[in-house]
């Protein structure tokens, strides 16, 4: 008598996924991943293993089957785009997986270092999920004029703001905003707008007065990498859990003292340097008394000029654009700061146009 006996494999699998969220999230981007594989005694695993495309969102094209081969380092590399995955089949138990993810300037990265790590076990799939962050949050000022002889100066007129995200749901929450008003006119006081399960608020102005209103965020939202990402952060509240000579603690209501300190903060650098402004607004990129139809020419005809000299390359020159189709960047007071998405320059610049009539 002849006994066969069929051995099956002692293997798992390793998902890797991606996801993009905020409102400036990049989704048809590719984000490269390192894959590092290890036995149990630390020795690089090299060779050959098949994968499979997945989607974890729906209405997104999950990438093709196919093979990850591993160098004599124990590495490979794959990229994947927003709401993707990829599932390695028949990676030895008990191996050690390392996945790490290129650094990606201005989003916040969970995991917080960009890497994540395990051990394949066996029959099952270990998965290491990767989200980037990146949002933007403008200024919205609401303001009231009441013109003619008859025109009641007096009377407060109420207006109904209502928010919504791009995917047009209703974005709810509270918002802090600053009162201001022309001379003359009594300051409306600086306070909270809570918007409502519809988007909604209501806020009361009378002539000559106005809020500007401010997305700041909520302590509960604070993590080290943002911290990180940062050059300063001013906050109202005590942040224990964090320890970094970027956070600056000031009070609800400004008082000379956070003014004070504010200023400190922003003419020095991390190393208590001083900072020379004159680098950073060069005499070649300040354009005085121009004359344009629309603002849309305005910028172009500065890119145009930032990149001819070096100081932008085209991909940041067409993230200003694409950042100034998600919301005007204009702040009030015929002033606006248009600039871009991606930061990948090597040094800080800024170009200043004045036009005869705005």
């Amino acid at each position: 008598m002849t006994v066969k006996v069929k051995n099956d494999p002692i293997v798992g699998n390793l998902t890797v996924q991606k996801t993009v969220a905020g409102n400036a999230g990049e989704t048809d981007r590719e984000w490269k991943f390192t894959i590092e594989l290890r036995n149990a005694n630390g020795t690089a695993l090299s060779g050959s293993f098949p994968y499979k495309g997945g989607s974890i969102v729906t209405d997104v094209t999950p990438p093709k089957d196919g093979t990850l081969t591993f160098d004599s380092d124990g590495k490979a590399t794959i990229r994947l785009k927003h709401g993707q995955k990829i599932t390695i089949e028949g990676i030895p138990a008990n191996v050690i997986y390392t996945v790490t993810e290129d650094k990606a300037d201005g989003y916040v990265t969970t995991p917080g270092n960009g890497t994540a790590s395990g051990k394949i076990e066996v029959d099952n799939t270990a998965t290491a999920a990767f989200t980037n962050t990146k949002s933007v949050y403008q200024r919205l000022t609401v303001e009231k004029t009441v013109e003619g002889a008859d025109g009641d100066k007096d009377k407060a007129w109420e207006f109904t703001i209502e928010l919504k995200n791009a995917d047009e749901t209703a974005l709810s929450g509270s918002f802090r905003y600053k009162g201001e008003s022309i001379e003359g006119v009594d300051q409306p006081p600086d306070d909270t707008l809570t918007f409502d399960s519809a988007g909604k608020a209501t806020i009361r102005l009378k002539h000559g007065q106005k809020i500007i209103i401010e997305r700041t965020c909520p302590q509960q939202e604070v993590t080290q990498e943002l911290i990180d990402s940062v050059d300063l952060v001013l906050t109202t509240v005590e942040l224990e859990h964090f320890h970094s000579s970027k956070i600056k603690k000031i009070n609800l209501f400004l008082e000379e003292a956070d003014m004070k300190k504010i200023r400190n903060a922003i003419e020095e650098n991390p190393e208590g340097e001083e900072v020379d402004y004159r680098a950073i607004f060069p005499k070649e990129l300040f354009f005085p008394e121009e004359d344009f139809r629309n603002k849309m020419e305005a910028m172009e005809y500065v890119t145009g000029i930032m990149e001819q000299k070096g100081y932008i390359t085209e991909s940041v020159k067409q993230s200003i654009f694409k950042r100034e189709e998600m919301a005007t960047t204009e702040l009030g007071s015929l002033v606006a700061i248009p600039h871009a998405l991606l930061n990948n320059t090597q040094e800080a610049v800024v170009s200043v146009l004045i036009l005869k009539k705005p």
